[in-house]
């Protein structure tokens, strides 16, 4: 069933057609809407969904009756009169054929996009209709375009844009978050899923020009143009600085693809948000308009765990075949499975090109294949994986670590390519440990040689040779994530740095001769001599990894945290370590809010912050 919604001329009044339907004709109606009043409750009903994902035990659901309200009023104002005959009857007649009705919602009037239209609710029915049946919004009368062949996996393109000026996003949360979301189809080969951060008009292109993507995944900030009379989206230039992309010249780059996306999913925030044009079908609209068949977005904020749930729903059931419509309403109902009271499931919303909503066809007989070189591993994780550690603060720190942040190159960094033999298929991290000490007792006992190769021996690599201290720069110039394994060739111990997006630096203290092994020849891994002398008091962002060397505080002194910038994260753990050894020394935790967190140096002269999540600090003396 097709129903159009516009101005009827008058303030306030708009007319409703049916424009198609297997009911009582096409009737038109005129009604009355009270958009400015609707609006003007859009961030109460924002809170009441929000707050509906919290657990509690009651019968009915508190936070409904707000929805509920809003979704009555829209649906018995629009569906009145012959409208609403000819949507019961479109009902009996699709329950007869054993089949349900797609509603699609065709809004030409200005603010009725930014109203939430997925709350519609049916009284009589006791039914909110976009959980029984798809409910989407139709941009113009464009046909749609020919349904695409699709042989598993599903290409997904996920876009990340942070420029320096605006709000920081928690970059490493977000994909953490989407790769748990997917991980499951990932690893069986339903879904193939890469990232471009800090995506630029540039590198954008260039992915677009090189290979195909069946969904683009946007992540960032986003406006309205009320000039232009359309959303804009927040790319990042050359300098880290925004570069305000409007929707339809994102459509025309979109173009240039070698197979147009027919999917873009907008998670975007909106950073004006006094306006009353709905960003997201504002952006919406201009991309199915230009061309892109679907847009998929959400109409308010989301919680983590109903953003895993509804992406996890929604991309299984696209990479399946199913139509948009179906798997917009799989994730609604995977959003359900998060808490059965949760309203969150009226967030997302769909607009469509024409009314083909089938996007892709997986060929008969397709099967989906696991990715060679291993899947996406899932996170609970808003954050990267930390460095792990089990000896105590006194005793020998562990052999094998992973970290990971993102942050901008080192200037005047000498950089030389790596091999890429490693692929991802790193050794468990206990069997590395256990094959280590295992071939330093045999050694010492005096074994052959022959018999202390592991069962999967580590390709060869490019070599660095330290005679003290030193810093470990790692490089991913093309944002796919580098993953390096370092080596000590005298006593097998590694060390594997994983993740590594941008460039990040880590303190090295074992001197020797090490071999080291890259996933990607893109990655670049250079050796700095010395650790750095940082002065306190100094600055330090997050995803610069290890500090540089400091000395410590004169006791009674202690190394003084301040937090400048929590970065959405609730908080923000630190560790200081020795720097002549490495040692754990002493490690706290500042809440959103608190600080300046105090660590003792327990007698050291030399120390350092290890790599930390994302919040940037001031690092001083306490005396």
């Amino acid at each position: 069933m097709e129903v159009e919604i516009g101005p009827a001329g008058v303030a306030g009044r708009f007319t409703v057609r049916v424009l198609r339907s297997v009911g009582a004709g096409e009737p038109t109606s005129t009604c009355a809407l009270d958009v400015e009043r609707l609006l003007a409750q859009r961030h109460g009903l924002e809170d009441s969904i929000l707050a509906s994902s919290i657990a509690a035990r009651r019968v009915t659901p508190a936070h409904e009756s707000s929805l509920e309200a809003v979704g009555t009023l829209l649906f018995d104002t629009v569906f009145a009169g012959q409208v609403r005959e000819a949507y019961r009857t479109s009902v009996a007649v699709a329950d007869t054929r054993g089949d349900g009705v797609r509603l699609l919602l065709r809004l030409t009037a200005p603010g009725l996009a930014a109203l939430p239209w997925e709350s519609l609710y049916d009284r009589e029915g006791r039914i909110y209709l976009c959980r029984k049946e798809p409910l989407l919004r139709q941009i113009g009368t464009t046909p749609s375009a020919p349904t695409l062949p699709l042989e598993p996996p599903l290409r997904v393109l996920a876009l990340i844009a942070s420029p320096s000026t605006l709000p920081a996003l928690d970059v490493a949360g977000e994909r953490a978050r989407l790769e748990e979301a997917l991980g499951e189809q990932v690893e069986t080969g339903w879904i193939h899923l890469e990232w471009l951060l800090d995506a630029s008009w540039q590198r954008l292109h260039e992915k677009l020009l090189d290979e195909t993507w069946h969904v683009l995944h946007f992540i960032g900030h986003g406006s309205y143009d009320h000039t232009r009379d359309e959303g804009v989206l927040a790319f990042v230039r050359p300098d880290g600085r925004p570069d305000l992309v409007n929707a339809s010249s994102f459509a025309d780059l979109l173009h240039e693809a070698r197979q147009r996306p027919r999917l873009v999913v907008l998670n975007a925030c909106l950073t004006a948000a006094e306006s009353t044009d709905d960003l997201f079908s504002g952006t919406a609209a201009a991309l199915v308009r230009s061309g892109i068949n679907a847009v998929a977005a959400m109409q308010f904020a989301i919680s983590d765990k109903a953003a895993i749930a509804f992406a996890r729903g929604f991309y299984m059931s696209l990479a399946r075949g199913r139509a948009i419509d179906e798997a917009m309403r799989s994730g609604r109902i995977g959003i359900l499975g998060v808490t059965r009271d949760t309203l969150e499931w009226v967030t997302p919303v769909l607009c469509v090109r024409g009314d083909d909503t089938r996007l892709f066809e997986v060929k008969p007989g397709a099967a989906p294949v696991p990715p060679i070189a291993g899947p996406v591993s899932p996170t609970g994780e808003p954050d990267p994986r930390r460095m792990e550690r089990t000896a105590p603060a006194d005793g020998p720190r562990d052999g094998a670590r992973t970290r990971s942040l993102q942050v901008e190159p080192a200037e005047g960094a000498l950089t030389v390519g790596g091999p890429t033999g490693l692929a991802r298929r790193v050794w468990p991290r206990r069997r590395r440990v256990y094959a280590a000490a295992a071939a330093l007792v045999l050694t010492a006992a005096g074994t052959a040689a022959t018999l202390l190769i592991p069962d999967r021996e580590p390709p060869a690599g490019n070599e660095i040779t330290a005679a003290g201290p030193w810093r470990l720069l790692i490089s991913d110039k093309m944002a796919n994530g580098c993953d390096v394994t370092l080596t000590d060739t005298d006593t097998g111990l590694e060390e594997l740095f994983e993740d590594v997006w941008g460039t990040k630096s880590f303190q090295m203290q074992s001197t020797g001769t090490f071999r080291w092994v890259a996933n990607d020849p893109r990655c670049r891994v250079v050796q700095r001599p010395g650790s750095g002398n940082a002065v306190l008091p100094f600055s330090w962002k997050a995803g610069t990894g290890d500090t540089d060397v400091f000395a410590a505080p004169k006791a009674p002194g202690k190394v003084a945290v301040q937090i400048l910038a929590f970065n959405n994260y609730a908080k923000c753990d630190f560790e200081l370590n020795d720097a002549a050894d490495g040692q754990l020394v002493h490690l706290g935790t500042v809440p959103r809010g608190e600080g300046p967190l105090l660590l003792e140096p327990n007698g050291r002269s030399q120390v350092y912050l290890a790599d930390f999540k994302g919040c940037d600090i001031r690092v001083f003396a306490e005396p």
